[in-house]
């Protein structure tokens, strides 16, 4: 899996409060057997932000 390619469309497909919400949560239920929710869930806060 491309790491980067993933990251693209993690910001152009969970750019929205909602989604964003989803997938965070759903972050943290894969984190008890995967490590990774923490990178998931900066994206997904960067998301919140204003992006410019």
């Amino acid at each position: 899996m491309d790491l980067v390619l993933h990251k693209h469309a993690v910001k152009t497909f969970v750019c929205s409060p909602i989604d964003c919400v989803c997938v965070w949560y759903l972050t943290l239920m894969i984190a008890h057997w995967l490590a990774r929710s923490y990178f998931l869930s900066l994206l997904c806060s960067l998301c919140l932000f204003p992006q410019m």
